[in-house]
């Protein structure tokens, strides 16, 4: 997984020797090992626990690790309630990801 972090966005690309992702979660997991590598302090949680009103208990999304203190970062997929992000990983091998900031 080759992950491009920009301003807005961020694209995931699947490169040949990633095994296949399967589930939502997993994915989530494995965008943020890969932003952890890149020195991001972020961690995977889901949205509803952090007081934002999506539409589904189990949506997924990445964000600075203590956002009180650091600038808020928060990554997410806009088109979730449309697509099974999962699969179009596996199958175009690019997603482009929402990115949101806030400077404290």
């Amino acid at each position: 997984m080759e992950v491009k972090l920009q301003e807005h966005t961020c694209k995931v690309y699947r490169t040949e020797n990633d095994p296949p992702i399967y589930t939502e979660s997993a994915f989530y997991h494995k965008l943020k090992l890969a932003l952890q590598a890149q020195g991001h302090g972020v961690v995977k949680k889901l949205m509803w626990k952090d007081g934002h009103l999506m539409g589904d208990d189990k949506l997924p999304y990445i964000r600075s690790r203590t956002p009180r203190k650091d600038p808020e970062l928060m990554i997410f997929d806009p088109a979730w309630a449309v697509r099974d992000i999962a699969k179009d990983y596996r199958n175009q091998r690019v997603v482009h990801l929402r990115v949101q900031r806030k400077e404290k």
